[in-house]
């Protein structure tokens, strides 16, 4: 990820400044904490563990350290210690629905389909409104061969946002797999009206 210099260099300037309250105070949690997440920001994921881990070993129930290590870990492709902090993270707080989304992409991507579904269920009653989570649970459905239960949740997706130009496209393929090319066509061609190339 490229940011223009000065906001790069807003960034190292606030790694500075965590870095000299650091030098001062090397147990100061926060400082880490809000390190990892300048380093989060930056896309600098390793660096951003590595001071998350520093605000977890000073400060071992910072729950948000937890959460956005967990974050940083599934944007390095680390799945599954993704999901053990997500675990973590949810014991104190088991209705921070977006815990749940990042853990069910996490088990989407490791073919834990279930579980995933299981994740996504549990976002979808904290925030019915996020049209990712129907989208995603309908992808999840569609990995496990259940194409006529996907179409309803691909469906639930387009109603909370019917400009979502991949559910639309999904949806058609969808609908391909279930033998019905005809309402596939209209996915489609919905899909392109919404710039979706294919």
């Amino acid at each position: 990820m490229e940011y223009e210099p000065t906001r790069q260099s807003k960034y190292n300037e606030a790694i500075g400044c965590y870095d000299r309250i650091l030098e001062a105070e090397p147990k100061c949690a926060n400082a880490w904490y809000n390190k990892g997440n300048v380093h989060s920001d930056l896309g600098m994921y390793n660096e951003a563990i590595e001071s998350y881990n520093h605000a977890i070993m000073v400060d071992p129930n910072l729950e948000n350290a937890w959460y956005k290590k967990g974050n940083a870990f599934g944007n390095l492709g680390m799945y599954n210690e993704a999901i053990e902090c997500y675990n973590r993270f949810i014991e104190s707080n088991p209705n921070y629905a977006d815990a749940w989304y990042n853990k069910g992409n996490a088990l989407h991507k490791l073919g834990m389909y279930n579980e995933a579904i299981e994740c996504y269920n549990r976002f979808i009653k904290t925030d019915p409104n996020y049209a990712d989570a129907w989208y995603n649970k309908a992808n999840v459905l569609c990995d496990l061969g259940m194409y006529s239960e996907a179409i309803a949740f691909f469906d639930m997706a387009i109603k909370r946002d019917s400009n979502r130009a991949n559910a639309w496209y999904s949806k058609g393929v969808t609908l391909v797999n279930l033998g019905k090319e005809k309402n596939a066509d209209k996915c489609f061609v919905k899909a392109r009206e919404l710039s979706f190339k294919f």
